[in-house]
């Protein structure tokens, strides 16, 4: 079987098990780079694990660190998928080790900056008391920016439960708000009656029929909010602040990937900004050359 009619093959397959748009779209980009080099009528049972490391040398020069990783990634899953159907006899990439990437402190939200935001950000119309809304409800559940625009009537319960459905790699979950969050909804629910309209499927921010939020507008919305405080806010920064903030305040490790929908706790890592001050006060409270 030729290259090119193995990525339609598992392109195909990942739609019949469901995956996101946004999964096959990174698999379709990341290998089209494979494509390109070995090119469409290559036989795939003819790529062999030298190539593929010859490959990967190449295009580190040409792309950054992540797009290297990410391409690797889907050229293995290709190359396991192909060998699972009986296209190839044996995968090649078997204990192919992914290339490194190397550590990027991305920083959170201060307190002090959440605060100016939450005060100061957010216009006091309809659409901007809705932002403000959900501005808040990011910061206190860590949901992803698709999970927070999907979210149903339904879907928030009084006691500060949420539900929600079909997060990354189609997984539900439960997140919690504190009261502030869940008074803050109620009252936005209450200053817009339109919004009942639906019944309880309906989306939880939907002004009208005409006026749903995208992601893509609710990070416009964000970056306005900025602009008028000075600060730089986009919706995944919401996220890491909500993991620096309950690492902050004590949450385990364990119960914030939970919390944030990761399957693999070293993802739940990575949000975690090296806070040095924080670390230069702990070794000063428990520093073994200071115990001698």
């Amino acid at each position: 079987m030729h290259l090119g009619v193995a990525v339609t093959q598992l392109e195909a397959y990942n739609r019949g098990q469901l995956r996101s748009d946004r999964t096959i779209r990174f698999y379709n980009q990341r290998l089209a780079v494979l494509r390109q080099e070995l090119g469409d009528q290559r036989p795939i049972d003819g790529v062999t694990r030298e190539e593929v490391r010859l490959f990967m040398a190449k295009i580190s020069g040409r792309y950054s660190p992540e797009t290297v990783r990410g391409t690797v990634v889907a050229v293995k899953r290709l190359f396991a998928w192909a060998a699972g159907e009986g296209m190839i006899q044996t995968d090649p990439l078997v204990g192919l080790r992914l290339p490194s990437l190397p550590r990027i402190d991305r920083p959170a939200l201060s307190l002090e900056e959440v605060r100016s935001l939450f005060t100061r950000g957010f216009p006091k119309t309809k659409t901007g008391r809705r932002t403000r809304t959900m501005f808040l409800l990011a910061i206190d559940t860590g949901l992803r920016v698709s999970e927070l625009c999907n979210l149903r009537l339904e879907d928030v319960h009084d006691d500060g439960s949420i539900t929600v459905r079909q997060g990354k790699g189609r997984k539900d979950r439960v997140v919690f708000a504190g009261r502030q969050s869940i008074e803050s909804i109620a009252d936005y629910r209450r200053q817009d009656p339109s919004a009942h309209v639906g019944g309880p499927e309906a989306n939880l921010w939907s002004l009208d029929n005409a006026r749903h939020v995208t992601p893509a507008s609710f990070r416009r919305a964000l970056c306005r909010a900025g602009d008028r405080v000075g600060v730089e806010v986009h919706p995944h920064k919401l996220r890491r602040t909500f993991a620096t903030m309950m690492l902050l305040n004590k949450a385990d490790l364990f119960s914030l990937q939970e919390l944030m929908g990761h399957s693999d706790i070293s993802t739940t890592r990575k949000y975690i900004p090296r806070d040095l001050e924080r670390l230069r006060s702990v070794h000063r409270s428990a520093s073994p050359g200071d115990m001698l």
